[in-house]
Order: C-alpha cells, then structure tokens, then sequence
C-alpha cells in the first residue's frame, strides 16, 4: 500500500459565461489517481474542514479511476 499525504483541493473552472465546474486537484491527489491508474494499491491522508466538499471530492477521485469508492 502506497501512502499520499498532502492537500486535495477543488478547483473551478468557467466557461464560456456558464456556472463554474468543479474539478478535483491538487499535487498529491493528482500522484495518488495516477498510481492508482497504474494499478498500485494507493491512499490519500488529506483534511478538509468541509464535509460536504470532502465527499464531492472523494466522488470525483473515484470517478477518475483510482479505485476510491465513489
């Protein structure tokens, strides 16, 4: 099992005058969905303060194929 410490954060992004998106990211989230793409068991130990971001999040990570639940 490979550990990942370190900040996931969500970024939003605009387009073309519509309401943002958000997107997850964040150097060592970003580390820890590419090795778990590579089939290596992989956590994340990360904090955030806002519950309701924190699960968005760990949806979004999983939906990138990292083998979070989702």
């Amino acid at each position: 099992m490979i550990t990942v410490v370190g900040q996931a954060l969500v970024d939003l992004g605009y387009a073309n005058g519509r309401a943002p998106a958000a997107h997850p990211g964040g150097s060592p989230a970003d580390v820890a969905v590419g090795l778990g793409r590579l089939g290596a068991p992989v956590r994340l130990i990360t904090w955030d303060p806002d519950p309701t971001a924190s699960a968005a999040g760990s949806v979004c990570l999983g939906a990138r194929g990292n083998g979070w639940p989702g």
